[in-house]
């Protein structure tokens, strides 16, 4: 592989990680809710959606060569953007109280 595709990679790496902690905050609420059945099916399908996303992306970018350094910009994309994307846990809060 060589080096700028490796790079570009990395950066796709960090990009996915900040996109995952987006919807992570996204579906806080759906993943810890209290009734055990929906927290498993949706910790199930959120896992398996973020999991073959990435796999896809990363296919179509490098044939899907899954190197363990590619681990280390996702969690770091991942914690720089959680503090920014956890505003999004009260957005969701807003809008199911006002369906109600």
């Amino acid at each position: 592989m060589s080096l700028d595709l490796q790079i570009k990679s990395l950066f796709i790496s960090f990009l996915f990680g900040s996109f995952f902690s987006c919807f992570f905050n996204l579906n806080y609420r759906i993943l810890f809710t209290k009734k055990k059945v929906i927290r498993l099916i949706s910790n199930i399908l959120f896992a398996l959606i973020m999991s073959l996303s990435y796999f896809l992306l990363l296919k179509k970018m490098n044939e899907a060569i899954l190197h363990p350094y590619y681990f280390f910009p996702f969690c770091l994309g991942f914690f720089i953007f959680f503090p920014k994307t956890k505003k999004f846990r009260k957005l969701q809060y807003w809008i199911f109280k006002h369906d109600k």
